[in-house]
């Protein structure tokens, strides 16, 4: 196997320049916000944090289309999800700021998006407690990959 196919043993993908996993990697270290935390892409032992992703995300990414909505729908459920993991005394305020930032039809349409991805998460993945701090949406072979980075939320 050749040095550049080698497996990178501290970030657990391969050194590719043209990986998005290497170059999302790369732009979360260059910007230095998030140097105190440990900030993975392939947690070792556990589940993709993009496939949990996608999976939480199901009910608005069905309903999208192939544009721009797609990366909006996907953008929504990523703030709600590290939403999910703030303090319920925390939720609150920064739900208002997120709905005040989005809305420009129906707040009450909004909100009970909120709230359906919130019960969600706690129904269905309340013992991931990976906060998303990046991700990058490629496309490959005519598919979407999401590729995300993510850091352990302490409780």
């Amino acid at each position: 196997m050749s040095r550049k196919h080698k497996k990178h043993k501290k970030h657990g993908f391969h050194r590719n320049p043209g990986n998005p996993e290497e170059r999302l990697f790369r732009r979360i270290t260059s910007s230095g916000l998030w140097e105190e935390a440990r900030v993975e892409t392939r947690p070792p032992g556990t589940e993709r944090m993009s496939d949990v992703i996608l999976r939480f995300a199901a009910p608005l990414l069905d309903k999208a289309g192939e544009d721009k909505s797609y990366d909006f729908a996907l953008e929504f459920c990523i703030v709600v999800w590290n939403l999910s993991l703030l303090p319920p005394e925390d939720q609150f305020e920064q739900r208002q700021h997120l709905v005040e930032q989005i809305v420009k039809g129906d707040a009450h349409e909004t909100q009970a998006m909120i709230d359906m991805l919130l019960d969600r998460k706690a129904a269905l993945f309340p013992e991931y407690r990976r906060a998303i701090v990046d991700y990058t949406l490629s496309f490959a072979e005519g598919q979407r990959h999401l590729t995300v980075a993510s850091t352990e939320m302490r409780r």
